[in-house]
């Protein structure tokens, strides 16, 4: 979220740019955004309204207005649907913010996830079906945003024995087993919620970083230095990729990810298909419904062992077993692009 400091400067900046210009839609739509981000949802929605009615076609009015109706809906029901009006809203200003701008991927997407909290899963997959169409994406079931290669070849799973590293690290899977579990005996390590909350729908999804960004933890590595020694080498995990000749760092970790039992992650896609995701199962539950569904394709984890997939296909997973669900997660660039890809020498965080 934004500081509240910084929201009251940008709320009365456009709050006084409002007053003098009472008349232009952008600044009735600048302080809907800011009332919005302070939720102060009722006196946001009549400022979308007076720039809807003053600017035709302004698009991102009508956008932020269903963004400002989908909080009220949530804020009073327990579900979208126990407050038919406010979803109502929702569906029709993103159904005409979508008609007044056809090749926005992030309109889809709030399109579409409006219908599924709707439960009107048909209506939602037509939705994504016209982003494909409108060239967006290449499929309906992966839909990363922002940042999707349409070149990079696809597949919701990928064989462990394809990549040196993860047949290395279920090879030494003990290692970081043993590391783990004498971490959690001496009550060391303090997991931290995942900051990805919105993808929680039941229980706790905790995390343990151990490298951020291709960056080295130092104070994880000191208590875990054989895992950490061990994701090091995987310089297509830690690397920086050249695009257009500027080194950027990979949208992702590497961590230990635990879910509670009763926990359950949303079905979602991952913000990029320029990189795959690794997980080596930890502490794994021997009995119990737990899983990982991608595509339409699902995985049971086990202890010790490794599975590779593409997370820009919508997921989910989830953990009703008794006991939690440790796994050991890696981010890594696709492999089309590790021709493109440089040592990294930003040091450790």
């Amino acid at each position: 979220g934004v500081e509240p400091t910084i929201l009251g400067a940008v709320h009365a900046a456009f709050q006084e740019a409002q007053r003098k210009m009472p008349g232009h839609g952008v600044y009735n739509n600048n302080l809907g955004v800011a009332l919005s981000e302070s939720k102060r949802w009722a006196e946001a929605i009549p400022m979308f309204q007076h720039a809807i009615q003053l600017t035709q076609g302004f698009a991102s009015a009508h956008s932020n207005a269903a963004e400002t109706w989908m909080h009220v809906a949530r804020e009073y029901g327990p579900s979208l649907t126990e407050v038919p009006y406010a979803t109502q809203q929702v569906v029709d200003h993103y159904s005409k913010a979508l008609a007044l701008n056809w090749s926005t991927p992030i309109l889809f997407i709030n399109m579409g996830e409006a219908l599924e909290a709707l439960n009107l899963h048909q209506q939602a997959e037509g939705v994504y079906r016209l982003a494909v169409q409108a060239g967006i994406w290449k499929r309906t079931s992966q839909r990363p945003y922002p940042t999707f290669d349409p070149s990079l070849y696809a597949a919701p799973f990928f064989p462990c024995e394809h990549f040196w590293f993860c047949m290395m690290l279920q090879k030494n899977a003990d290692i970081v087993i043993q590391e783990w579990r004498l971490l959690q005996a001496a009550e060391q390590g303090k997991l931290s919620i995942n900051p990805v909350t919105d993808i929680v729908s039941s229980g706790t999804w905790t995390e343990f970083n151990i490298n951020k960004k291709g960056r080295r933890n130092r104070t994880s590595c000191g208590l875990m230095p054989r895992t950490c020694e061990l994701v090091e080498r995987v310089t297509e995990a830690t690397g920086l990729f050249l695009e257009r000749g500027d080194p950027r760092q990979i949208s992702g970790e590497i961590e230990f990810l635990v879910m509670s039992p009763g926990t359950r992650l949303k079905a979602h896609c991952g913000t990029s298909n320029q990189r795959l995701t690794l997980h080596l199962g930890v502490d794994v539950p021997s009995e119990g419904d737990l899983g990982l569904r991608v595509g339409d394709q699902t995985y049971v984890w086990e202890t010790g062992k490794a599975v590779v997939f593409d997370d820009s296909f919508q997921h989910e997973a989830w953990n009703s077993a008794s006991v939690p669900r440790t796994v050991l997660y890696m981010s890594f660039w696709h492999p089309q692009l590790w021709p493109q890809l440089t040592p990294n020498q930003l040091g450790s965080v």
